[in-house]
């Protein structure tokens, strides 16, 4: 006669997901806090000299092209919009140098 054994053997049980939890829960906490420092990265803006050139040249080859003559109140807005600019950087609001640069540039051309 055969001899049964003594202890129950388990049949090879399938691996739950259940001890991943803890470390999705950090994975996904890490990459919530990466989104976030690369968003704040993102919203600090370099200021805008290079913007502020620009709009100073277009001011610039539009006075050179005889806009004084042609359009006297564009370029006139224009100049002001660059000294808005200007002044706007000076107060280190870059968003607002930024935006009136632009537009100086705009009606500049």
């Amino acid at each position: 006669m055969t001899e049964m054994p003594s202890h129950r053997t388990v049949p090879h049980m399938r691996p739950s997901f259940a001890h991943f939890r803890p470390t999705l829960h950090r994975l996904g906490l890490g990459l919530g806090v990466g989104l976030a420092l690369s968003l704040a990265g993102c919203a600090s803006l370099t200021p805008p000299t290079a913007d502020l050139d620009a709009a100073a040249q277009a001011v610039a080859r539009a006075a050179d092209a005889d806009a004084d003559q042609y359009a006297p109140a564009e370029l006139a807005q224009a100049r002001a919009e660059l000294e808005h600019a200007q002044a706007a950087m000076a107060r280190k609001r870059d968003d607002e140098a930024r935006n009136a640069g632009l537009s100086a540039a705009a009606d500049a051309d």
